[in-house]
């Protein structure tokens, strides 16, 4: 099986909770995780459901076009995140290399949006072997 990318996680941290947030980005998107984490703070984990895509970058973007839609109090709570990390995830094959580029006029509206970028890379499960 060849490396390829799987999906864009949301990851967002915050010491109020995110609510706000989840419910507008809820019926398009899937919710894995709202609630506190072991830090006591609010975590949420929000996996993108935007495009049907195999590219990090689309999902990436109708991500970012979609918190840019944020009404005024769901913009104040993303205001609040002491995290916004959009994490890619991969997962490895065979591969022997495999580069992915975030394009540069990508990486500057990651920026803008206050957000940080991460790779999670799967390991190939025995079950798949």
């Amino acid at each position: 099986m060849p490396t390829r990318y799987i999906n864009t996680d949301l990851v967002l941290v915050s010491q109020t909770p995110l609510d706000l947030i989840c419910a507008e980005l809820g019926p398009r998107c899937d919710i894995l995780h709202n609630d506190r984490n072991e830090d006591g703070d609010w975590q949420a984990i929000i996996e993108s459901g935007l495009t049907t895509s195999e590219s990090a970058a689309d999902d990436i973007d109708a991500l970012l076009d979609a918190i840019a839609g944020f009404s005024a109090d769901a913009q104040a709570e993303w205001g609040e995140c002491k995290k916004r990390e959009l994490d890619m995830g991969f997962q490895a094959g065979v591969t022997w290399s495999y580069k992915y580029e975030v394009p540069q006029r990508l990486v500057q509206r990651i920026a803008a949006a206050g957000c940080s970028l991460a790779v999670t890379i799967y390991a190939e499960s025995p079950e798949s072997e």
